[in-house]
């Protein structure tokens, strides 16, 4: 028996006095794609970015940002959702535990394979943009899409996201956000002044936008003095954090009231 590698896996968890075994069917955890490499200090894992897209709506159609775009997890998981692409198309055989049970009918999942290709759109149904204002971090993000094979549909820039403009009329904006224990910035005044800088921005540029921020939850993230239409509750790394989605409708005038709603 292989210890580090077993073909079947054997898993069994005891709870309330009673033994339950099951046999591992996945291998490789799912959120491990195959395409994203280690560049980036604060990753977010594949499964958790196309989480976070289904939880702030998104459904392909739309277009799609993210500013902060670190290792390009989100834009990728965009682009798959967009392009109906199946997440772990590119797995390598024998890579899934079930492709080892006794059963396993390889002609039938050839089909099953062949038909999730077939499935797949030639061209997204909206625009998918990324950019970071590190330049190697854009550079990280198109060589995890080229190796996700999707990079020829996301358009990578460098750029901040305080200086440079919504790249279409309306769309979904969802990014990851620095904060402290993902980042090592600990300096609340810091935080005030980002988030105050983040809620300006949204406000100033990105009228007719949907925007769904990732921040976590001991954060001073008020002071972005945006009502957020909902805050979702998020484990990200053992972290506690928060989705606040926020409906930026054309026209809308802000107060300062609203920072104080958003509590």
């Amino acid at each position: 028996v292989n210890l580090k590698e077993p073909k079947i896996k054997v898993v069994a968890h005891v709870h309330g006095g009673e033994l339950t075994l099951s046999l591992d069917s996945t291998g490789k955890s799912m959120h491990k794609r195959g395409y994203r490499m280690e560049n980036h200090p604060a990753p977010l894992k594949e499964n958790m970015a196309a989480a976070l897209l289904y939880l702030a709506g998104y459904d392909g159609t739309q277009n799609f940002y993210d500013p902060m775009c670190g290792s390009g997890t989100i834009a990728i998981e965009a682009s798959f959702m967009s392009l109906n692409k199946a997440a772990l198309i590119h797995r390598r055989k024998g890579e899934f535990g079930f492709e080892n049970f006794a059963t396993f009918d390889s002609q039938l999942w050839r089909q099953v394979q062949e038909e999730a290709r077939l499935d797949k759109r030639d061209q997204p149904l909206g625009k998918i943009f990324a950019s970071d204002i590190e330049q190697q971090y854009v550079d990280a993000s198109r060589e995890n899409a080229l190796r996700a094979r999707v990079e020829k549909y996301i358009q990578f820039y460098r750029g901040s996201f305080f200086n440079v403009d919504a790249p279409a009329e309306s769309g979904l904006l969802l990014s990851n956000f620095p904060y402290g224990e993902r980042i090592g910035q600990s300096d609340e005044e810091h935080m005030k002044e980002f988030y105050k800088k983040v809620g300006d921005t949204l406000k100033q540029k990105y009228s007719g936008w949907k925007a769904a921020i990732l921040v976590g939850a001991d954060t001073p993230y008020k002071f972005i003095g945006l009502r957020p239409k909902r805050k979702i509750p998020v484990d990200n790394g053992g972290i506690a954090c928060r989705l606040l989605i926020f409906d930026l409708y054309s026209g809308k005038k802000y107060s300062a009231a609203d920072a104080e709603k958003s509590e």
